[in-house]
């Protein structure tokens, strides 16, 4: 593959999901993971979590500050009651 097919996968998958990717670039997931692990530097690597970890404290917040139960806002992020309540604790009660 060429690097600007290569550079646009990566800045794709840094924001957007797996899933969303893989539906672009027409391939299965785990194709998605594999080119990641490949390609990606360093910086990548850490850019992509820092923005993943940003993108999950806004969806929290968001869901938090519109009122949702603690057991909503795990059902719409998909996570568990304790990913939330650890998230609660981190983002709200530590202010």
């Amino acid at each position: 593959m060429n690097e600007d097919y290569r550079d646009g996968f990566v800045d794709y998958l840094i924001t957007h999901s797996l899933l969303e990717t893989a539906k672009k670039y027409k391939m299965s997931e785990s194709s998605v993971v594999n080119y990641k692990n490949r390609w990606f530097t360093k910086k990548d690597h850490e850019d992509f979590k820092k923005l993943r970890k940003d993108k999950r404290q806004e969806e929290f917040m968001k869901l938090y500050y519109e009122g949702f139960s603690q057991m909503e806002i795990a059902k719409n992020m998909n996570v568990t009651r304790s990913v939330v309540t650890y998230y609660k604790q981190k983002y709200i009660d530590a202010k």
